[in-house]
């Protein structure tokens, strides 16, 4: 699965706000982040 299809998955539909995941989520902290935001 690609990784947009998984923020999709997630209700992430805007485009800037998935470019800005992707972002984040290149680094170590960013994913820890992305991860606890998403697990609430």
């Amino acid at each position: 699965a690609s990784s947009t299809a998984m923020w999709r998955d997630e209700g992430v539909e805007d485009e800037e706000t998935l470019s800005a995941f992707l972002e984040a989520s290149k680094t170590r902290e960013g994913r820890a982040a992305l991860s606890d935001a998403l697990a609430d």
